[in-house]
């Protein structure tokens, strides 16, 4: 014979564990204190305004110069050997090694769908964003400039657009080392 089933006692045990678990009504204060503290702490920092300089590492691809952020370029290699890879895009020229490690060869003139060819391919400036890294092929790595954002004129190519800050009096594109190094065709795979 079944033993008939005590739901009022069940009931009763449920809500003693919900008791049971419940944080007390100052637990629950502080908690919501810090959260609230955190909140606005993150929302402050979001605030913070952007720097007004860019330190930029000013380079030439195609006879156009180029300017990316220091934050982004890790450093200027001599490049010794390229090797070609089929199948990928065309402003993927190759891959190489550095310290042990593979990285892709990225031209990007060709990339930005501009004319001009590299005319020496000696040397790559590695570009880094999150662990995103390229190599840019370029001509030459002219030196170091910093530049006011006030200095920054806008874009008005619309394959650049996304991709730069802006473009000074020269001519020089300032490039926007994050949103280049994170654009899904750079991620060839």
């Amino acid at each position: 014979m079944k033993t008939p089933v005590d739901f009022k006692a069940i009931r009763r045990k449920l809500a003693e564990a919900e008791r049971a678990v419940q944080p007390s009504a100052e637990l629950t204060r502080r908690l919501l204190a810090e959260r609230a503290r955190l909140v606005a702490l993150a929302g402050e920092r979001a605030r913070a305004p952007e720097p007004e300089m860019l330190s930029t590492m000013l380079f030439s691809v195609g006879g156009e110069r180029y300017a990316l952020e220091v934050d982004y370029a890790r450093e200027v290699i001599e490049l010794t050997s390229l090797t070609p890879v089929p199948g990928v895009p065309a402003f993927v020229r190759g891959i190489f090694a550095v310290r042990g490690e593979v990285r892709s060869a990225v031209d990007l003139a060709a990339f930005f769908g501009r004319p001009g060819a590299l005319a020496d391919l000696t040397r790559v400036l590695l570009a880094e964003h999150r662990r995103m890294e390229v190599g840019i092929l370029c001509e030459a790595a002219i030196e170091l400039l910093d530049v006011h954002k006030d200095q920054l004129n806008p874009v008005r190519d619309d394959s650049l657009r996304s991709m730069a800050r802006g473009v000074l009096s020269d001519g020089t594109i300032v490039l926007d080392g994050a949103a280049l190094l994170s654009n899904s065709r750079m991620i060839v795979g």
